[in-house]
């Protein structure tokens, strides 16, 4: 059903950080487990644990609406991580309740708590330590990072998402539609191009703080950083569905050719594979403005009002955001869900805000042939 919402802030970006360590799936980078304590009260362990828990109730769900689509009414991950499957008396009830009890989900009759929350806020100090001088850009480009876009009139900011091929064997990556300023039809491609600042491997991480990356996005716009250009929109989806894919340019393409999502201080998380949403579920983001912040899926299949426009499939969680983090990467565990599209702005300490996201699976339904890169 469709979301009514008194204000909607739709993301435009800012900053990023430099990373080099690679986690290998099995353990997360510091950065991204203080986030997860922040944000959830969880270890890094039972994070992954929620997160598989979370996947294996979405399996349970297709099935099941399929077999029982008489008894099936809902499912969710509970406060407890869960999971949890809502039944309706009558017809398909005895086989729906036989087959969520062989999986060992709680079963129930009542309808599931609304799940909307206040997200966090992250730290207001930055500790601006010194930098080596920018070089020809040669760092890996991976999810989260700030990307620029201009036209005659602005300049705007956004984060990458996912680093994904297409059907053509093209290295791109998806990220926010209306991140792309231009449209796909008011000028030439030119003008639809992705620009980076210019960042050297071996540039210094900033110290400090878990929101680093506003701290050297403000450090970059300070001193002129030069940018390079590394991509251009291809496809850019704003009605229906809010979604781009963004094509490297020849000099980058080596760039993104990695399955990487970016945090703060040299940190990194690999993406290994691609999961459905679930309301209950752990996600956590990357955002060039905010660096990793985490939260749970409060719904899913939900339509939003963005400006008059409306905007579909979209899950929303307990994130934070803020201008910047729009096309970010969004992901349970270590599988990609969906890229940040926007949030809420709430008028008032009574009215709750929240952030929202479009699907990586429907894009890739809608997109045959493109691949999220799994390593």
């Amino acid at each position: 059903m469709p979301v009514g919402l008194l204000a909607i802030a739709v993301f435009l970006g800012i900053g990023c950080a430099p990373a080099h360590a690679v986690p290998d799936g099995r353990e997360l980078p510091a950065a991204m487990a203080a986030a997860i304590a922040r944000d959830l009260g969880l270890t890094p362990a039972q994070f992954l644990d929620r997160a598989d828990r979370a996947q294996q109730l979405s399996h349970f769900v297709s099935s099941a609406r399929d077999r029982y689509p008489a008894a099936f009414a809902d499912a969710w991950l509970d406060d407890s991580g869960r999971p949890v499957v809502a039944v309706r008396a009558g017809a398909q009830e005895t086989g729906l309740r036989n087959a969520a009890g062989a999986a060992g989900f709680i079963i129930t009759t009542d309808a599931r708590p609304a799940k909307y929350g206040q997200p966090r806020a992250v730290s207001d100090s930055f500790d601006m330590a010194a930098r080596s001088p920018a070089a020809v850009g040669d760092r890996p480009i991976m999810g989260g990072d700030r990307y620029i876009i201009r036209n005659t009139a602005r300049i705007e900011f956004c984060s990458m998402g996912f680093n994904a091929t297409d059907a053509q064997g093209n290295t791109v990556n998806i990220t926010a539609g209306h991140c792309d300023i231009n449209g796909p039809a008011e000028g030439a491609a030119v003008e639809s191009t992705l620009s980076m600042y210019v960042h050297s491997s071996t540039d210094q991480p900033l110290g400090g703080a878990t929101d680093q990356p506003l701290a050297e996005t403000l450090l970059d716009m300070l001193t002129r950083r030069p940018t390079e250009k590394v991509a251009v929109f291809t496809k850019s989806v704003n009605t229906g569905h809010d979604y781009a894919i963004a094509r490297a340019l020849p000099p980058a393409i080596h760039r993104f050719d990695n399955n990487l999502v970016r945090g703060p201080r040299f940190t990194t998380v690999a993406i290994d594979g691609v999961a459905d949403p679930i309301v209950g579920a752990p996600v956590c983001k990357s955002g060039a403005t905010t660096g990793f912040t985490c939260g749970t899926i409060s719904a899913i299949d939900q339509t939003i009002d963005v400006e008059g426009v409306q905007n579909h499939d979209q899950f929303t969680t307990t994130i934070f955001g803020i201008p910047g983090d729009s096309g970010g990467p969004v992901f349970s565990g270590t599988k990609a869900i969906g890229v940040l599209t926007g949030a809420s702005i709430a008028t008032s300490p009574f009215e709750p805000s929240f952030t929202y996201g479009l699907p990586v699976r429907t894009i890739l339904d809608e997109n045959p042939g493109l691949r999220i890169r799994t390593r």
